[in-house]
């Protein structure tokens, strides 16, 4: 993986997010296995961002993330708590 600690980085941060994830790209849903709906705020073909709250502070469980990584190839955490 690949690290940017803290507010000095945020720049090559958001360089490599750009990279990655165009302007025109928006939130988009995918859907478990069973049929459950998973929000996924950033998203650009298999490409997925998320804030760390977003990702692990919601009631999201094992068929959530099996979902997301089945459908992305590269996911982005930001603002992870130091």
């Amino acid at each position: 993986g690949i690290y940017f600690i803290g507010p000095s980085q945020k720049q090559s941060f958001d360089s490599a997010v750009a990279n990655l994830i165009p302007i025109k790209a928006g939130a988009r849903a995918i859907f478990t296995s069973d049929g459950r709906k998973v929000p996924i705020p950033l998203a650009f073909e298999k490409v997925a961002k998320f804030a760390f709250k977003d990702l692990c502070k919601t009631a999201m469980g094992a068929a959530d993330y099996l979902a997301i990584g089945e459908n992305f190839h590269t996911v982005i955490v930001e603002s992870i708590p130091m």
